[in-house]
C-alpha cells in the first residue's frame, strides 16, 4: 500500500519534525521515546490517513464507480440538474477520518467544468454542506451521460485537492484528488441510472459499483 502525493506536504515536513525531536530527546536523557512520542504518533497516523492503496475496478463502462470511500448518507431525487439536463438522483457518501481520502473518477469521459464554490466548513455529514460548505465541483461528459462530481469539505477538512482541467480525458477508477481530514462526496447522475447502493452502505473508492447505466 502507497501513499499519495498530496499528503507528502503534511507528511515531509512532519517526518523531518519527527527526526529532529527523537534526535533531540535521545540526547537529553534516556526516556527520549516519551518526549518524542507526540510527534511520533502524529507522523504514524498522518502515513495511515494518507494511504492510497490500489484498487480493482469492476466491470465496464457500463458503471458508475464510487468516486470515494465512505458511507453513505442519502440517495435522493432531484427535479432538474441544469448540468445533467432534467431530472436527476444524487448519492452523498461521508468520508470520516478513518476512510481512505483519495478521490477517484466515477466514469470515463471529458471534463467539461471545474469549479470551485468557496463557503462554510460545516459538518460534512449535515446535508446543508452540499450547498453551503466550501466545495469543487467537476462535470464529466462520458460517452453514456453526463456525471457531477462534487468534492465538499466537513468541519476539519479544509483542503480540497483536485488535479484536473476542463478538457481533460479522464479514466474511470482512476485518482483525480482528495480532500484532507474528514469530508463529503456528492455524485449527481442522471434519473435513468439504476442506482445499487441505499444509504448507510459502506463503499469504496473506484471499487464499489453506484449506479449502472
Amino acid at each position: 500500500m502507497g501513499v499519495t502525493r498530496d499528503g507528502f506536504i503534511i507528511l515531509i515536513p512532519l517526518c523531518i519534525a519527527t527526526i529532529l525531536a527523537i534526535a533531540l530527546a535521545f540526547g537529553l536523557n534516556r526516556w527520549w521515546w516519551l518526549a518524542a512520542s507526540p510527534l511520533i504518533i502524529l507522523l504514524l497516523f498522518s502515513l495511515w490517513f494518507f494511504r492510497d492503496p490500489e484498487r480493482t475496478i469492476p466491470g465496464s463502462d457500463e458503471t458508475v464507480v464510487s468516486p470515494g470511500d465512505g458511507k453513505v448518507l442519502q440517495v435522493v431525487d432531484l427535479e432538474s440538474d441544469e448540468f445533467i439536463g432534467g431530472k436527476a438522483q444524487m448519492v452523498s457518501i461521508f468520508l470520516s477520518v478513518f476512510n481512505v481520502h483519495v478521490n477517484r473518477n466515477p466514469v470515463s469521459g471529458i471534463v467539461r467544468d471545474v469549479k470551485r464554490f468557496p463557503g462554510k466548513f460545516l459538518i460534512a455529514y449535515d446535508h446543508r454542506a452540499t450547498n453551503e460548505n466550501n466545495r469543487l465541483r467537476v462535470d464529466i461528459e462520458s460517452p453514456r451521460g453526463r456525471v457531477r462530481c462534487v468534492q465538499v469539505t466537513g468541519a476539519i477538512a479544509r483542503r480540497i485537492v483536485c488535479h484536473l482541467s476542463i478538457g481533460d480525458s479522464i479514466v474511470r477508477g482512476n485518482r483525480y484528488g482528495m480532500i484532507r481530514f474528514g469530508s463529503r462526496m456528492d455524485l449527481v447522475i442522471p434519473a435513468s441510472a439504476k442506482v445499487q447502493v441505499k444509504p448507510g452502505d459502506i463503499v469504496h473508492g473506484g471499487e464499489t459499483v453506484i449506479a449502472i447505466w
